[in-house]
């Protein structure tokens, strides 16, 4: 289970605390902010904690860009815990200080969770309560969200049967506050996610290793060595090698080297370096 929001928020009344590490039983500084979530029909308070190290708090009315996990919504504790948190320069006190934020008051949210009951119908609009939970301050906690699909609309005319009881992954904007919890206008879904792998057949056989999907640079360097020995290959076979000549078809000039070199003959470059200098010798003794 997961939940993750990303969204545009105003800060206000930021406050440093300390919170023990569970692991290093060591206190860390973070920057609590309050905040709302915005949605078409309503507003739901957050509390935004960050890391802060050494830097200090930001001034109230500073808006600033979140990737973080969620918990809660609901009207009395709703938390992120910022992943990514990059607030937008400028004075907040500036009337032109939200010109340079673009234009996305509502956020989005990506969930993975369980279907929980069935479906419900208004008019055009189909309902599902989808469960989900995140680890956010030290502890595991739920959130609870209502999908909204509206048919009259091509992307869902003919809508996915989702049941009880499924795990699915629903990436979609805030559609506004439904029942007490955050509806979400869903824009993409993954069914069956996470759906474990098929078990082996009665006879204990062992399906067949899959094909890997993306490569690894092993891989790539296989293919590189490959594609060389082929074209080293495709040479070779056209420019054939003196050693696959019989010796008596391989080139005169080849096998009187080798015959200097290894058998000693009197055509070897020392003998022929002797015989061609013998005739300056004999006129130069003559004199």
């Amino acid at each position: 289970m997961s939940t993750l929001i990303i969204a545009y928020l105003a800060l206000e009344d930021g406050r440093i605390v300390g919170f023990e590490n569970p692991t290093s039983k060591k206190t860390v500084r973070h920057a609590v902010y309050d905040s709302v979530l915005l949605t078409p029909d309503g507003e739901i308070p957050l509390e935004v904690r960050t890391y802060a190290g050494n830097n200090p708090v930001l001034p109230n009315g500073t808006i600033v860009f979140v990737v973080g996990k969620l918990a809660g919504l609901n009207e009395d504790a709703s938390f992120v815990d910022a992943i990514k948190f990059v607030p937008v320069p400028g004075d907040p006190t500036d009337d032109t200080y939200e010109d340079g934020v673009p234009d996305m008051p509502h956020p989005l949210f990506c969930v993975t969770g369980q279907i929980v009951g069935s479906v419900s119908t208004s008019g055009s609009i189909l309902s599902h309560t989808l469960t989900s939970s995140e680890w956010i301050r030290d502890v595991r906690q739920p959130s609870k969200f209502t999908l909204l699909f509206d048919t009259s609309k091509p992307r869902w005319r003919h809508k996915p049967e989702l049941k009880s009881g499924a795990t699915v992954q629903v990436v979609g904007t805030a559609g506004g506050v439904h029942n007490g919890t955050v509806a979400i206008a869903p824009d993409n879904i993954v069914l069956s996610f996470g759906a474990p792998a098929a078990a082996p057949d009665a006879g204990g056989s062992v399906s067949p290793a899959r094909s890997k999907k993306f490569g690894s640079a092993k891989s790539v360097k296989r293919v590189k060595t490959s594609a060389a020995a082929q074209g080293e290959q495709s040479l070779l076979q056209a420019v054939p090698l003196a050693t696959e000549a019989s010796p008596s078809e391989q080139p005169l000039a080849c096998r009187d080297f080798r015959s200097a070199r290894h058998d000693g003959s009197l055509l070897g470059p020392t003998w022929l370096l002797v015989l061609s200098l013998g005739p300056y010798f004999f006129l130069w003794f003559s004199k």
